[in-house]
Parts: structure tokens; sequence; C-alpha cells
């Protein structure tokens, strides 16, 4: 294991284009939240001058290629689809980058990869976790997650419907308070906010079933789909004045609004650990840890 010589991840995968290596991104599946970030990864591609493909179905892989898996919380022993990549390519010994991650308990997928891998983490805890995994050719770096630098001013948000005064005069009404807590296998339990009599898992509210909450994922991009999801997604968090969540990108969306956020944490504590290595020093952004 070694330190990644980039300060980016971006950074890296410019320097890669430059040396004549195709950029192949495989969007990180999921949920809304997987959304926004994929959102913030194609701008951040677009403003770098990073060009992209994403492979069919059927991927030929060529010796030129370096895949790009995109980033999230995937590298975890609950899912399997990065974990999946790194066993279809190992035959290969193909290059991969997994953009800003949460990773542990994957020591052996991880130590196993034949080829050379670089893993950004998103916490200090995931980078740690790397750090102490034996592989010569692994190399790590530590990055914030990429939602964070979502441009919300894009035009395709506002083509997809979000349409907001970024600067707005004084509420005149009590302050709207939204409860949206995970009722997935990363959820701690319940929570009652007594403001918030209803819960709304907005990440995954509306999807029935895995093609529509993987309709970015992996094999397939429909542009206009992802910035639609993420434009409803942005738009329903800024009605609210105050955001209750221990959903991570809930939590990131509704910090780039403005909000007054409550963050709680999942059940293996990368919303504290996010919170920690890129929110907490931010004054612009009003966020209180509730643990």
């Amino acid at each position: 294991m070694k330190q990644t010589p980039y300060a980016d991840p971006l950074d890296q995968l410019l320097d890669l284009q430059l040396q004549g290596r195709q950029i192949v991104y495989l969007p990180n599946p999921g949920n809304r939240g997987d959304a926004l970030i994929a959102a913030a990864t194609i701008q951040r591609f677009e403003s770098n001058g990073i060009r992209y493909v994403v492979p069919g179905t059927k991927i030929q892989h060529d010796g030129r290629n370096v895949y790009v898996y995109g980033g999230g919380g995937n590298l975890v022993p609950m899912y399997d689809d990065c974990k999946g990549v790194l066993r279809a390519f190992a035959k290969v010994k193909a290059d991969i980058v997994v953009l800003p991650q949460s990773c542990y308990g994957v020591e052996a997928e991880v130590r196993a990869y034949p080829g050379c891998l670089t893993i950004w983490a998103r916490e200090r805890a995931s980078y740690d976790f790397l750090a102490r995994i034996n592989s010569d050719g692994l190399q790590i770096g530590l990055s914030d997650d990429l939602a964070l630098a979502l441009n919300l001013n894009d035009v395709r948000f506002v083509q997809q419907g979000l349409a907001r005064q970024l600067y707005s005069c004084v509420s005149e009404h009590p302050p709207r308070v939204l409860s949206a807590f995970r009722r997935d296998i990363e959820s701690t339990g319940a929570h009652s906010i007594p403001d918030a009599p209803t819960n709304f898992d907005i990440s995954d509210m509306g999807f029935s079933g895995p093609r529509f909450s993987r309709g970015f994922g992996l094999n397939h991009l429909d542009l206009e789909a992802l910035f639609n999801h993420a434009a409803w997604f942005l738009s329903f968090i800024d009605y609210f004045d105050v955001v209750h969540t221990d959903r991570l990108h809930v939590g990131i969306a509704a910090t780039l609004l403005s909000k007054d956020v409550r963050l709680h944490d999942n059940i293996y504590g990368k919303v504290s650990e996010v919170y920690e290595y890129s929110l907490k020093h931010r004054p612009d952004f009003r966020v209180t840890p509730m643990w």
C-alpha cells in the first residue's frame, strides 16, 4: 500500500487522460443520494475536461481503459456492487480508481485485487482502514465526498425543475421541520422528531424496485433522469428550514441549500465520520451533530 501522489481524484483522472488512457465511468448504483454524487461527478468531469464513456451491459475490456467506480458508501460488507467490479476485473488485472468511498470490512477483496487499484476514502476512518491493508498494488487517498462540490446553478437543474431563490428574505412562517430518516439496513432504529411527526425517507421515496433505484448505475447513465432525480431531491429539501436526518446526502444537500441541519449517525458511523472530516470546520454550513 502507498499514498497516492495526487491531492484530488480529479487530478489523477486528468493525468491518466493526458497519458492516453480512456476513462470508463461506472456510476455507483443506488438512490437519490447517489444521484446527487453522480451529478456532482459529471459536473466535475465536465469542468476539468475529462472525457469519459459509460460501458454497455457487455464491457469490452481494452488495455488503455481505466475503470472509475463512482463515489458513495458501497465498499462495505452490506453491498456487493463495488466488490463485484473488483472481482470482474481481477481476471484482466485492469487499472481501477474508486472515487471517494466509505470503506470497512473488505480487507480480503481489496488485498486480493491483482491489478493497480486506487481507492479514495471520504473519511479518516476509511483511510486508516485502507492504510492497514498489505497490498503492493494499492494506492490510497483521502478526499471530500464529491457531492460537496455540487453546482446548484447548473442549468440542468433549472430545466429539471429546481427553481429556487438562492438568497431569499427572512421566512414569514414558523420553521418547517423535515424528518428524513432511513428505513433500510443502515438505520439505527426509529427516530421521533416532535416537530415533524411524519418521516419522509426521501432518498428512496417513490422508487418501486431496483429498475428505478439503480437507473443510473454501473453500465448505463441516463443524464436527464439523473439530474431529474437530483433536482427533485433538492427541491423537496428546499421547502424546509430545519432538517433532521441520518441520510448523509440529505444532510449534504440541506447544507448546500443553507438549511439548519441536525445530523444523526447511521449504523456504522459514516455520517459522523464525514461530518468530522468535511463538514465540521466549514463556517458557512449550519450543521449540528446529534450523537
